[in-house]
């Protein structure tokens, strides 16, 4: 059987995998070795898609068959080829505010804020050193996730019959993905599985999942450093009885929900969909959310 059922009205193997190593600020995709033998449409660097994101962005060079690296500028590290299956790829997140090591020019490299003497330097935060943003990598990155998402999003074989079942893990959601350097070039949405949503619909309502908020923590702080002030922005909490899931993290109203067409029970999942997402780092902010949500469903479901 080869027609597209998607993962909110059937429950399926899985293809892939997202996983989040918060210690290493790490985010984790599997990829099943039938979905790479199998993929009709395998991207190359003659790709549309590929040659646009290379004229685009200056990226160097692309990998797309999933047997070393995969993406732009080895965004992606094949680093286990493992027994069960599944190709690991580690996706380190890139450190994007960095110092020049010049003094900042707010403060003179004083690291005091000249208004008010007993604040430290908001542009500097007090260290009196320059910062500024490299973006290549975390675009790299956001970019190799948007053509990866593109092979994934409805592999339309194998998945028909349990003779043809190419994992017995189910898939627990899917994620596609924008890169854009514009507002909402971060943007992205996918679905949650039947099996997902009705582990979510087992807790209560208003339920914080303080372990996915953790792991969107450790993503921002990797790529943007700590700022108190925008530590309460990271919510993830469950809206409603149904498994409803509403992900925050900074920038204005940013985050993931349900989609306006949610009306799912417990035996159904459901599409999300995204607000405000302008930046790959917010992007990848809210991936790193949604691995560390499989991490958690996949101990207890």
């Amino acid at each position: 059987m080869n027609m597209y059922m998607p993962i909110t009205h059937a429950d399926l193997p899985a293809w892939y995998e997202l996983s989040f190593d918060a210690r290493r600020a790490t985010i984790i995709l599997r990829v099943h070795r039938d979905f790479i033998r199998n993929a009709k449409v395998a991207a190359t660097s003659e790709s549309p898609i590929v040659k646009d994101f290379i004229e685009k962005f200056g990226f160097q060079q692309f990998d797309g068959n999933f047997t070393k690296n995969f993406g732009f500028d080895r965004a992606f590290h094949l680093r286990n080829v493992c027994p069960d299956g599944f190709n690991e790829f580690t996706i380190k997140l890139p450190q994007v505010e960095r110092e020049t090591g010049e003094p900042c020019r707010d403060c003179k490299g004083t690291g005091k804020n000249w208004e008010a003497h007993d604040f430290r330097c908001f542009d500097c935060r007090g260290t009196g050193k320059a910062r500024e943003l490299s973006w290549h990598e975390v675009y790299a990155i956001s970019a190799s996730f948007t053509v990866f998402s593109h092979l994934a999003y409805c592999p339309d074989w194998g998945t028909g019959s349990p003779s043809s079942r190419i994992s017995t893990r189910s898939q627990l959601l899917t994620v596609q993905t924008i890169t854009v350097q514009s507002m909402h070039g971060g943007s992205l949405y996918g679905m949650f599985s039947i099996p997902l949503v009705r582990w979510l619909s087992r807790l209560p309502e208003n339920t914080h999942l303080k372990k996915v908020e953790d792991a969107m923590k450790a993503a921002h702080n990797r790529m943007l450093g700590w700022r108190s002030y925008n530590r309460h922005e990271f919510r993830v909490r469950l809206q409603n009885e149904k498994g409803g899931l509403q992900m925050d993290c900074p920038g204005n109203a940013c985050g993931l929900h349900p989609s306006d067409m949610f009306h799912s029970g417990f035996k159904e999942g459901y599409d999300f969909s995204c607000h405000n997402v302008d930046t790959p780092m917010q992007q990848l902010t809210l991936i790193a959310g949604l691995a560390a949500l499989c991490d958690l469903a996949r101990k207890e479901i």
